[in-house]
C-alpha cells in the first residue's frame, strides 16, 4: 500500500480520516495546513495528497477557483497567484499532475500555466498529461491551448443544458482522448435530472 499525506484544518475530520486510511493498509502522514505539509512532502514523499476542498484561506482560493478576490470570503488576487504558483511548482517537484478550476479567470490562469509548462515541460514523460482542466467552462480556442500545453479537458453536467452552446462545441470539437466526463457531485447536474441533487 502506498503512502498519503492528509491536510486538513480541522483535527477531527483529520484525525478520523486518518484512522479510516489506516485501517485500509495505507502509511498515512497528516497536517494542518499547506504550509505546515510542505516539509511532509519533502521528508514522506507521499504518493497521494489529500487536501480539504472546504479549507479556508489562500491556499482554497487558489486550487479550487483563482477567483481574483471577487468574493468576500476568498483571498486577494495576489496571495492567489502566490499559491497557485506554489501548488504548481510543487506537483512538478514531486512529479503529480495537476487538476485546475479556473473560473471567471480564462486568460489571467492560463498565462500562469502557460508558464509554468513552458518551464517544466511534459515533466511526467512524453505520453502523459500534466493536468486536467477541472469543470471546464472556457471556450473551444482556449481548451486547445490547454491540450497544447499537455491538459485533459474535463466536461461537467452542464454540458447538456441547451443554452450551453460553448460547453457543446468544446465538448464536440476537442478529441475525443483529450476530454474527460466527470459529476462533480453533488453539483452540476446534467439533463433529465437538472434541479436535483447529483447522485
Amino acid at each position: 500500500r502506498g503512502r498519503i499525506l492528509i491536510v486538513e484544518d480541522e483535527v477531527g475530520i483529520r484525525t478520523t480520516l486518518a484512522e479510516l486510511i489506516r485501517a485500509e493498509g495505507y502509511t498515512v502522514e497528516t497536517a494542518a495546513d499547506g504550509f505546515k505539509a510542505l516539509p511532509k512532502l519533502e521528508d514522506f514523499n507521499p504518493d497521494l495528497v489529500l487536501t480539504d476542498l472546504k479549507m479556508p484561506g489562500m491556499l482554497n482560493a487558489a486550487i479550487k477557483d483563482l477567483r481574483k478576490g471577487r468574493t468576500a470570503d476568498s483571498a486577494s488576487a495576489e496571495d492567489q497567484y502566490e499559491a497557485l504558483h506554489w501548488q504548481l511548482e510543487l506537483a512538478s517537484t514531486h512529479s503529480l499532475p495537476v487538476v485546475i478550476h479556473s473560473r471567471d479567470a480564462d486568460e489571467e490562469c492560463f498565462a500562469v500555466i502557460e508558464a509554468w509548462a513552458g518551464r517544466h515541460g511534459r515533466y511526467l514523460g512524453p505520453d502523459r498529461e500534466i493536468g486536467m482542466m477541472h469543470c471546464y467552462a472556457g471556450n473551444v480556442s482556449l481548451a486547445r491551448r490547454y491540450v497544447d500545453l499537455g491538459f485533459l479537458i474535463s466536461i461537467p453536467g452542464p454540458v447538456t443544458y441547451s443554452n450551453n452552446a460553448r460547453g457543446q462545441q468544446v465538448a464536440s470539437e476537442l478529441p475525443l482522448e483529450k476530454l474527460l466526463a466527470e459529476t462533480d457531485c453533488p453539483y452540476l447536474t446534467p439533463v433529465p435530472w437538472r434541479g436535483q441533487r447529483n447522485e
